[in-house]
């Protein structure tokens, strides 16, 4: 065991030494591996710095050609910006000014987002409306299609958006006092780089005052009232206007304030064919005393009053000896101060259209003429007056033509104790109804003429009527042949029993009766729905009605040009029932009561709207 223990020992200490030998070459090796890392790291190191230098050798290399190259191309820009640079301080000023146009000019200018929304309004606008942006945001009426009052606005505005293109287009505004105005706007896109619209800009000019022009010079020649309007309008441009009045064929002169001429165009020559000359030495130079209007004194002295212009029609002779028909515009110009500063007299040739009025004048009277021989020849058919006396014991015949011929008539006969009245409504109205109501009335003449006392049957008349007119007119129901003919109502009374037969073809037979308690009681007869001529859905015959009537009932037959007639407060047609509670209202007055009334009634619901059909309402007092 000592040996072992020794043995151990020496073995332990040979352990020791060498772990001791191994922690030295451990430590050993640690340095050569620090120093191998080091030398790794160092070529490394190298190796990174030497990629480097050769990479930035490249781009020092490429950077000199680029630097060289942009170089060149900055000498390029340099001199481009330099013009730009001159470009835009070009532009500057420019916009400067446009500034100062934009924000101080009275034309309203507003940039509006592609949806219509104000972005933008200079002092003009608020000038012009009287709104500020904040005015009208506050109000909900900043956007443009909100805000504008134009009809089409929307179909604008997407327009301008969509076809990029201006657009132009006429309002009539209301400012923020209630002021009325005529504005004239021009919608215009702004586009970017890529074509696309970005912003809109809207700028409105007050037209008020053209509008006005354009108007008055509607009313009146529009050639003369055009010169006349422009030179009321610019008193001081009449340098400008003299070169348009030396070339137009009018005659311009131009006269002081005292009438003295001061000069004349080249369409004085060419009117009158005289020089000036020639005209002074002969008239004189006086405007006023060479007119040839005898009232000119008067009129000018008017014209100065009232400051507007005086128009007259003058007839005269040229140097040839021809007929020559003026119609002079002459026109007061006053200064700034109000002022008379000069005349203007404006010379047409209206001798062609005078003759034209002349040979119009002429024609016109003839063919009135014709048309009053017609209506005698009308009248004459008509039952007279003495006759319709005797016939009928108390009667009123309201008759009114719309044209001097009418194409209402009315009509009667006798056939023993019966009595055979009309009221009649030919296709429409002057000499056409008056052809219509000639016929119709030779027809009743002879069917009536040819049928005895016993037999008189209204209906089988009316449809005899019908046939004798289709056959006269030879309508076959033919497309495009004429459908000419007539509404009728016809009555047979009897006056041995006080009945009565009715027809009518289209128009009805209204009674009224005064009952126990004198109130009236009303009967209203239709007659058919189909006219006297050609129809698509007639009947064979006409429906007779039979009626027994009792003393004092009031007949009423009428055609339908008091019902349709328009009047009242707001225009419209009297209407049917309106004329029917009317009958009814006045039926127990006396015969000469009720037609003053209705004529009245009539002449106050018309007005001043003109008549628009023949009227004819017949009453009958049993």
């Amino acid at each position: 065991m000592d040996d072992l223990e020794k043995e151990t020992k020496v073995r332990q200490a040979e352990i020791a030494e060498q772990k001791r030998l191994i922690s030295v070459q451990n430590s050993e090796i640690r340095k050569q591996t620090i120093k191998i890392k080091f030398q790794q790291n160092v070529l490394t190191i190298f190796v990174v710095l030497l990629v480097i230098i050769l990479i930035l050798t490249f781009f020092i290399l490429r950077g000199y050609r680029i630097k060289r190259r942009d170089n060149q191309l900055l000498a390029a820009q340099k001199k481009e910006i330099e013009q730009q640079a001159s470009e835009l301080e070009a532009i500057n000023k420019e916009l400067e000014k446009l500034s100062i146009v934009a924000s101080e000019t009275s034309t309203a200018v507003v940039i509006l987002e592609t949806n219509g929304d104000f972005e933008w309004i200079n002092i003009g606008f608020t000038k012009m409306y009287g709104y500020t942006l904040q005015m009208l945001a506050e109000q909900k009426m900043n956007n443009l299609l909100k805000a504008s009052n134009h009809p089409d606005i929307e179909n604008l505005f997407y327009k301008c958006i969509n076809e990029k293109i201006p657009v132009i287009y006429e309002s009539f505004v209301s400012t923020k006092n209630n002021e009325e105005k005529w504005a004239q706007t021009t919608l215009s896109p702004i586009l970017d780089a890529s074509g696309e619209v970005t912003k809109l800009v809207l700028i409105d000019s007050d037209i008020t005052k053209i509008k006005e022009a354009e108007n008055e010079i509607l009313r009146q020649n529009q050639m003369i009232m055009e010169q006349a309007a422009e030179l009321e309008a610019k008193n001081f441009e009449l340098e400008k206007l003299s070169l348009v009045a030396s070339k137009t064929d009018n005659s311009v002169v131009i006269a002081d304030l005292n009438g003295e001429i001061e000069w004349v165009n080249d369409g004085f020559t060419r009117l009158l064919g005289v020089t000036f000359e020639e005209f002074a030495q002969e008239y004189g130079t006086n405007l006023f005393l060479t007119s040839l209007n005898p009232n000119i004194i008067d009129e000018i002295a008017e014209a100065i009053a009232f400051k507007k212009s005086i128009t007259y029609t003058s007839k005269t002779f040229t140097k040839s000896g021809h007929e020559l028909w003026i119609q002079t515009s002459m026109t007061p110009i006053f200064d700034e101060n109000g002022e008379l500063r000069k005349f203007i007299a404006i010379d047409a040739d209206v001798t062609k259209i005078k003759l034209a009025e002349e040979e119009i004048a002429r024609q016109k009277e003839k063919i009135t003429d014709s048309i009053y021989y017609a209506k005698k020849i009308q009248t004459a058919v008509l039952p007279p007056d003495d006759f319709l006396q005797k016939l009928l014991l108390e009667y009123f015949i309201m008759f009114r033509p719309k044209d001097i011929v009418s194409g209402d008539f009315y009509w009667a006969t006798q056939k023993g104790n019966k009595i055979l009245i009309a009221a009649a409504d030919c296709t429409g109205h002057g000499v056409p109804g008056g052809f219509m109501s000639m016929l119709g009335i030779t027809f009743l003449n002879e069917i009536s003429g040819r049928i005895s006392e016993h037999e008189m049957n209204a209906g089988e008349i009316l449809t005899e009527l019908r046939n004798s007119v289709k056959l006269s007119l030879r309508q076959t129901g033919k497309e495009g042949e004429a459908k000419d003919g007539m509404d009728i109502a016809l009555c047979i009374i009897d006056r041995a029993d006080y009945k009565v037969q009715f027809a009518g073809a289209n128009n009805p037979l209204f009674i009224v009766r005064q009952n126990e308690n004198n109130e009236p009681e009303k009967f209203d007869i239709r007659g058919d729905d189909m006219p006297i001529g050609i129809y698509y859905d007639e009947k064979a015959q006409f429906t007779n009605h039979t009626l027994q009537l009792q003393k004092g009932d009031m007949c009423y037959i009428f055609s339908d040009g008091y019902p349709d007639q328009f009047g009242g407060k707001r225009g419209r047609k009297f209407m049917l029932n309106r004329f029917k509670k009317m009958l009814a209202s006045v039926a127990a007055q006396p015969i000469e009561v009720q037609k003053t009334f209705i004529e009245q009634k009539f002449d106050q619901w018309k007005g001043k709207h003109r008549q628009i059909d023949d009227v004819l309402v017949i009453g009958i007092r049993v």
